[in-house]
């Protein structure tokens, strides 16, 4: 009985020094890892350069167990990333964020100093304000900044896809200062996709998949705004084809 209680407490001692978790300093940006001796499972907590975007890291939580990667909450801080949108347009017109490959998966911290206090953020499917959520796509392209109304306040404004099997790809704006949501979009007719070019939004108008015969020219473009409190892409002919 003796002999049966010491292997109990032996086992119980080598399994608690199996699982006692290591520390690992990482050197690229400051990450730190904490490893059972055996590798059973890590946690490590992300403070990791993101070379794809100056001046960003990586930030956040992942969890794995046996290798596998079981939980993952990482963002992409883009506090320290340097402005220059002075250098190349004017700062009515700014470029927030354009999804790739490197950024898909993340939750993207948007810089928006207009707005002291809020915390805006985005993934591929929808931005956020202190969780509130103002603009949703399936996925979101891109994110602009521009003052569309004259009100010396820039709107957010974004590229979109909407729809699952049949889609379109519309511009979503929000006015955060008025709390207040505008769309363009012709569903089945027309595409609209944002770009910023001389300093200004412009949007770039294509025929939807939908439409027969199929083509991929650009049939119009114009600058973004808000006139009499409606989305206007200035010039574009809207005019469903007959």
């Amino acid at each position: 009985m003796k002999k049966k209680r010491i292997i109990i407490i032996v086992a119980i001692i080598v399994a608690v020094i199996q699982l006692f978790p290591l520390p690992i300093q990482y050197k690229d940006g400051g990450p730190v890892a904490f490893r059972s001796i055996v590798n059973l499972y890590s946690i490590t907590r992300l403070h990791q350069l993101r070379p794809a975007i100056e001046g960003g890291y990586d930030v956040g939580i992942e969890i794995r167990v046996l290798g596998m990667k079981v939980y993952r909450n990482v963002r992409v801080n883009t506090d320290s990333v340097p402005d220059n949108s002075a250098e190349t347009e004017p700062a009515s017109v700014r470029e927030l964020l354009t999804y790739n490959e490197d950024t898909w998966d993340s939750t993207v911290t948007l810089a928006i100093p207009e707005f002291a206090g809020v915390t805006f953020e985005c993934t591929s499917e929808k931005l956020t304000a202190n969780g509130e959520d103002l603009i949703w796509g399936m996925p979101i392209f891109n994110v602009y900044l521009a003052d569309l109304n004259g009100d010396t306040v820039p709107e957010i404004c974004a590229t979109v896809s909407v729809g699952s099997g049949i889609s379109d790809v519309r511009v979503a704006v929000y006015d955060y200062f008025n709390k207040k949501a505008y769309n363009l979009s012709d569903r089945m007719t027309f595409d609209y996709h944002l770009s910023i070019e001389d300093g200004e939004l412009i949007v770039t108008q294509t025929p939807s998949y939908m439409q027969q015969p199929y083509t991929d020219e650009i049939s119009g473009k114009g600058k973004l705004t808000i006139i009499d409190d409606e989305l206007i892409a200035d010039g574009i002919d809207r005019t469903k084809p007959s």
